[in-house]
């Protein structure tokens, strides 16, 4: 059954309906925080320990959150979300090892598409951060085997990886990808940006510096607010000798 938020709370799911209603919202955090709480004290639930870990992890409590986790897993342990929350805590602590496990549970858990594109995801960007970029590739390879809303994201990744062991080709190729996926303008213009700063670099890394500026006026065409995009353009122009321009 549906459960519509109470204007005045008087039991535990009414504590959770309104703590779901403010779920996701910025700056609603501590609201989350205090009604999960207050619906906790009433009854123990996986739900609102996932509420309430979700919630803190937006803020930066990161241990706490991690303890939320916890006790909503033990609480549920067949539940993929509470796997996949305290895996990207786990992460931001830099337990990577920890996050690994929690994400390949998740994994064993989950059948959704979308959900799986999500997680493999998250796993190559743990082992990127490990300078596992072989294993990353492989994620991300895993990720986009799925036709997911993930993807725009996971192609800029995967470049990322094959940038770092020096597969230029590659690099590109994925990273204009995830261009011609959102030319749409599915993602705002400063997520758009991204990927043609990170394909800019790269041509600038290969000596082709009139492609690499194109790529990085296209960025500040897209979001001109982005610190980025003249940072990178500039330095390009300096390493020609175009102090002038710079």
């Amino acid at each position: 059954p549906v459960v519509v938020a109470k204007t005045t709370a008087t039991t535990a799911d009414d504590y959770l309906a309104q703590a779901k209603a403010s779920a996701g919202i910025k700056g609603r955090e501590q609201t989350v925080i205090r009604l999960a709480k207050q619906s906790l004290v009433l009854r123990k639930s996986s739900v609102a320990y996932d509420l309430r870990g979700e919630a803190k992890l937006g803020i930066g409590d990161l241990v706490d959150a991690i303890n939320d986790f916890n006790k909503a897993v033990q609480l549920q342990p067949l539940k993929p979300d509470s796997y996949v929350n305290r895996g990207r805590a786990k992460r931001r602590v830099l337990d990577y090892d920890g996050a690994i496990q929690d994400y390949q549970k998740a994994l064993k858990l989950i059948q959704a598409e979308e959900e799986r594109a999500a997680i493999y995801n998250n796993l190559g960007n743990v082992k990127s951060d490990l300078g596992d970029h072989d294993g990353a590739i492989s994620d991300y390879s895993k990720a986009l085997q799925f036709n997911s809303t993930m993807n725009y994201l996971t192609y800029i990744n995967r470049g990322g990886s094959y940038r770092s062991i020096g597969n230029f080709k590659q690099a590109l190729v994925d990273l204009s990808e995830a261009i011609k996926i959102h030319q749409d303008g599915v993602y705002p213009d400063i997520h758009r940006a991204y990927p043609y700063i990170q394909r800019g670099n790269i041509k600038d890394e290969m000596g082709q510096l009139g492609e690499a500026l194109a790529d990085y006026g296209k960025a500040i065409e897209l979001d001109p607010q982005n610190p980025s995009a003249y940072e990178e353009r500039g330095i390009a122009k300096y390493g020609s000798k175009n102090y002038k321009a710079a």
